[in-house]
């Protein structure tokens, strides 16, 4: 996830676990729901048919992951955690 961000390519991803954390719905990539395989195509083919839509998500991912997922930011959580 993280490293698709990087390379700014927009996130499909089922809506379990730790994924829903990553990807913001229609901004960044989209969710389907866990065992739904049509709707994963859907997505795929969404974004195969609008490079456009594909090139705006993944500039969206990339601005996600240098605002939320940055080493500063990191840091100075655990910081706060660790000195509590």
């Amino acid at each position: 996830g993280l490293e698709a961000l990087r390379n700014y390519k927009p996130l499909i991803g089922s809506n379990v676990g730790g994924i829903p954390d990553l990807i913001d719905e229609n901004k960044n990539g989209f969710l389907f729901k866990a065992n739904e395989p049509k709707d994963l195509a859907e997505y795929i083919l969404k974004l195969y048919n609008n490079p456009e839509l594909s090139q705006k998500l993944g500039e969206n991912g990339n601005k996600k992951l240098l605002r939320e997922f940055n080493k500063e930011k990191h840091y100075t959580e655990l910081i706060r955690i660790y000195t509590k």
